[in-house]
Parts: structure tokens; C-alpha cells; sequence
């Protein structure tokens, strides 16, 4: 007599265990996530809230901000907005440096053709 197949069996549909080769992934991936299953599914499963939770902390951590401290959050985004003002400022001062060099170039070449034309 056999015993109930748990999900580790990977029990076809007929109820006879497959060999471990003919096992495809999508199989396995489709019997790990029907095992997996949480009953609460339609209203917010509390174990994905958790494991986004500990996520985003531990990412926040890694940059150095304890999200559950509002002064540290708030410090991080003057952080990033600082960072923003000197990208912009970077890129007006880099629009500004190729003018002025283009104006010396044009300048450069005005002088050319105005000392071969007056002869000097």
C-alpha cells in the first residue's frame, strides 16, 4: 500500500512518482508555488508584507538610513536633493565651458581670416 504523496514527491497527475529526469522545472517551480500558497493571498499575504518590510530595511540600512528614525529619512533625501543641485550645476557649468570655447574658437578664426585679408 502506498502512503499519501507529500510535495516533495513530485507526483504526476496519475498519482505515479516521476523520475527525477523527466522532472521539468516548470514542474517544480509549479508544485513549489501551490505548496506555497498563503490562504491570505487576496488580502495581502502577511509574510510578503514582512519579507518587503525586512527588504527595503535592510537596503536602507546598507545605505546607512534607519527608516524608522524620520530625522535619518530626512536627512538622506537632503542628501539626494543636494546631490541634485550639483548634477544640474555640473551640467549648466559643462553648457557654459563649450560656449566659451566656442566663442575662442570662432574668435581664433575671426583673427586668422582678418590678419590674412589685411595682410599683417
Amino acid at each position: 500500500m502506498r502512503a499519501e504523496p507529500t510535495p516533495t514527491d513530485w507526483d504526476d497527475v496519475s498519482g505515479h512518482s516521476l523520475p527525477s529526469k523527466q522532472r521539468s522545472i516548470a514542474e517544480r517551480k509549479q508544485a513549489i508555488m501551490s505548496e506555497r500558497q498563503c490562504p491570505h493571498a487576496a488580502d495581502g499575504c502577511p509574510h510578503t508584507i514582512e519579507a518587503a518590510d525586512h527588504a527595503v530595511k535592510k537596503v536602507f540600512a546598507i545605505l546607512g538610513v534607519d527608516i524608522d528614525r524620520p530625522e535619518s529619512v530626512e536627512e538622506f533625501r537632503e542628501d539626494l536633493r543636494f546631490g541634485k543641485r550639483m548634477r544640474k550645476a555640473a551640467d549648466h557649468g559643462f553648457l557654459a565651458l563649450m560656449g566659451v570655447l566656442a566663442a575662442a574658437t570662432m574668435a581664433a578664426v575671426w583673427a586668422g581670416i582678418v590678419s590674412k585679408v589685411g595682410g599683417h
